[in-house]
C-alpha cells in the first residue's frame, strides 16, 4: 500500500481509468478503504489458497461481465489503439499530442523511444 511519496489509494485517484484492483496486504485497517475505491477484493497475507482461488474466481466473473458491457457500449476502454488516437510525445521541454497515424515507427533507444514521423525504409 505504500510506495515512495504517496500510497496505493493516492496512485487509484490519480488515473483516469481505473483497472480491476485487488489489494494484498498484512493489515486489515485499509479494508474498508480498499472497498470505498471499488477494489475486487481484499486479501491478507499470509494468503491462503483457498481464499486467492475465490478471488481469481470473482475476477474471471467481472471480467466476462465487463466484455458483455464491451458488446453493448462504445464508452468502455479500449484493448488496442487505432489511427485516430493520440499518444502523448515529449522532446525535451516541448510536448504534443501526436496522432498514431501520423507516426510511421517507434524505435527503442534504451531507457528511450524514438518516434519517426517520415516514410523511411528497413
Amino acid at each position: 500500500m505504500q510506495m515512495p511519496e504517496k500510497t496505493g489509494f493516492d496512485l487509484l485517484e490519480e488515473l483516469d481509468y481505473v483497472p480491476l484492483v485487488v489489494f494484498i496486504t498484512a493489515y486489515d485497517e485499509f479494508a474498508l478503504q480498499a472497498f470505498q475505491v471499488n477494489a475486487l477484493d481484499y486479501l491478507l497475507k499470509p494468503i491462503e489458497p483457498e481464499r486467492l482461488t475465490e478471488t481469481l474466481k470473482k475476477l474471471e466473473k467481472k471480467l466476462e461481465e465487463l466484455k458483455k458491457e464491451d458488446e453493448f457500449t462504445t464508452d468502455a476502454p479500449k484493448d488496442k489503439l487505432a489511427l485516430n488516437d493520440q499518444v502523448f510525445v515529449k522532446d525535451g521541454d516541448k510536448c504534443w499530442f501526436v496522432k498514431l497515424a501520423n507516426v510511421r515507427l517507434f524505435e527503442s533507444d534504451g531507457n528511450y523511444i524514438k518516434v519517426y514521423f517520415e516514410k523511411i525504409s528497413l
